[in-house]
Parts: C-alpha cells; sequence; structure tokens
C-alpha cells in the first residue's frame, strides 16, 4: 500500500496529498520555481505540465491544476514524485 494518500477537495481542480511526515514547518505556497525556497519536492510537483501550484503546510501539499487537465493523467506522476521523495 502506497504511503501517499489524496484527498478531494471543495475545488475540483485541487487535491491534497497527505504525507506521512512534516514536510515544512508552517506553510508555504509555490507559484513559481522561486517560491520553493529549495524545496526539491516542490520544484519537482510544480515542473510537472499542468500544475499550477501548491500549498504546503506540515504533512500535507495542496497541488492546482489547470481547468483543463485531466486528474487521472496527473495523480500517477505526482504519487509517483512524492514516492520518490519519501524514499530519497
Amino acid at each position: 500500500m502506497s504511503r501517499v494518500q489524496f484527498q478531494g477537495t471543495p475545488n475540483p481542480n485541487a487535491i491534497k496529498v497527505l504525507l506521512p511526515e512534516p514536510i515544512v514547518e508552517g506553510s508555504l505556497v509555490v507559484t513559481k520555481p522561486e517560491d520553493a525556497q529549495g524545496n526539491q519536492l516542490a520544484l519537482d510537483l510544480l515542473a510537472l505540465d499542468g500544475v499550477t501550484d501548491l500549498f504546503f503546510l506540515q504533512s500535507f501539499v495542496t497541488v492546482s491544476k489547470q481547468e483543463d487537465v485531466d486528474w487521472d493523467d496527473l495523480l500517477e506522476k505526482v504519487e509517483g514524485i512524492v514516492a520518490d521523495h519519501l524514499d530519497a
């Protein structure tokens, strides 16, 4: 079973990714690479086609996507990046 869990949000273009451990202290909003403050997970997620922004809060990250991008295509990539980061 994957350690990466997803939770829906009221916004159909955003999904919450629950992490098994805190990933940031406080919160972090990332809309461009410069916002990532050296956070490799944020840089990798933001680099995915269709991802518009990220909101980190301790042990979760909310990933927002462009409206015309299908979650079916994006979730597998998000899960892979998060799992790779957790295993690093």
